[in-house]
């Protein structure tokens, strides 16, 4: 069974000023910790809860990437390639369905937000790129592309996922999809504010070699039907 390392949780958090809210929740469980840094209890909300969650993303998935000019692995460049020189190169498009890609046509098309299992709630969203290293199912994670998607409304993130997955995109008609839909987590405490409302969501891609693109969407939230 891998152990798990929470030094690289404690010290970011020590660098945000709250590492004894960590040492409190994480080391009793993983499971309970990581549900106290998304729903905000502790006291850890807004971009201090996405900063702890990214740490703990750190901790888990050993994003492999980059350091501050220091030597330091820094949380943001160690997990996402765009923070570095990246190359603009290929297209990307924002979509959303949840087993096929579906584009989102229209000025200002409309996009159901999903309530969760557990009462969070999402978007969905999918992704499609053409001219960028579309990775490969067999290849390790450093190997691949990184997706990263955030949802933004009155200027403000309202996502909560700040570190990007890392998975192959596959062929279909002629360009490369992800294999399945995305949970785009919203914050829990405005997430129903959002209906009706504008949203404007954003795409970023960065390949192995540091080939980079984006693309943006504005949409209207609506609630799921």
């Amino acid at each position: 069974m891998m152990e798990l390392d929470w030094n690289p949780i404690r010290d970011h958090a020590g660098r945000l000023g709250f590492a004894d809210a960590v040492d409190a929740t994480v080391a009793p469980s993983l499971k309970r910790a990581a549900r106290a840094l998304v729903d905000g209890s502790n006291g850890m909300r807004g971009p201090a809860g996405r900063a702890a969650l990214l740490s703990l993303c750190l901790a888990l998935f050993g994003c492999p990437n980059g350091a501050n000019e220091g030597g330091e692995p820094d949380a943001t460049t160690y997990c996402w390639r765009g923070e570095a020189d990246v190359e603009p190169r290929g297209e990307v498009e924002l979509g959303t369905g949840r087993e096929e890609f579906e584009s989102l046509e229209g000025d200002l098309p409309e996009l159901e937000i999903e309530q969760g299992t557990q009462g969070g709630f999402h978007f969905i969203v999918n992704a499609r790129m053409e001219g960028l290293d579309p990775g490969h199912v067999d290849a390790d994670r450093a190997e691949q592309p990184q997706t990263l998607a955030t949802a933004y409304w009155q200027g403000e993130q309202v996502s909560v996922r700040d570190c990007p997955f890392s998975e192959p995109y596959v062929e279909a008609d002629g360009s490369f999809v992800i294999r399945a839909g995305r949970r785009l987590v919203l914050e829990r405490d405005i997430s129903t504010n959002l209906y009706g409302e504008e949203v404007e969501l954003h795409l970023e891609v960065v390949d192995k070699e540091y080939g980079y693109a984006s693309d943006e969407v504005l949409v209207r939230a609506v609630e799921e039907e």
